[in-house]
């Protein structure tokens, strides 16, 4: 972990913090991919990837709707392991992740501001690594917590630009000013 935040560079972006968050986390024994996802109710996305999932699952990526609601759901709840199985509610999302092969996840939150929500996913494909994943737990519940501060701030802001950027875009197509 403090290795991790001594490579960032106080003038990263949003997203360049969460790739940097995610490529550190895969230091640990027995992970080969990490997340971090964002949520919004039904809305969401990835917002950076590494390791094996990075194939099926590329930046910006949207998650399915269910997905996105049972995800928020559980990011209420606190951190928690689960095995990967595609459900149906999930959709595309669901599909991609039973492509990829993805065995066994530890998913915690980033505490951010505001009603949207961040969780921070490590993976193994290994099913010979998935009892171990839980050891894990403690060290990515902390992380996710420091890697949300810093990610936090430089989210909003991204998320109001995007915005910005998506109504005039709106304007522009409708063809509504004159």
């Amino acid at each position: 972990i403090t290795a991790a935040l001594e490579s960032l560079d106080p003038g990263m972006s949003a997203e360049e913090v969460a790739a940097s968050g995610c490529a550190a986390i895969l230091r640990l024994k027995d992970i080969d991919s990490s997340l971090l996802f964002l949520v919004d109710g039904a809305d969401g996305r990835v917002l950076a990837v590494e390791g094996r999932l990075a194939a099926e699952m590329p930046v910006g990526q949207p998650i399915s709707p269910g997905a996105a609601r049972y995800l928020g759901d559980r990011l209420r709840v606190g951190p928690w392991t689960e095995e990967m199985k595609a459900r149906g509610n999930q959709g595309d999302w669901g599909a991609r992740i039973a492509a990829s092969g993805l065995h066994t996840v530890a998913t915690a939150r980033l505490p951010v501001p505001g009603r949207v929500q961040l969780g921070l996913v490590i993976g193994t494909h290994d099913a010979d690594n998935a009892d171990r994943i839980i050891e894990h737990l403690p060290a990515l519940v902390t992380f996710a917590s420091v890697l949300g501060a810093v990610v936090g701030p430089g989210l909003e802001g991204s998320m109001r630009d995007s915005a910005a950027r998506g109504n005039i875009k709106a304007i522009v197509e409708q063809g509504d000013f004159s």
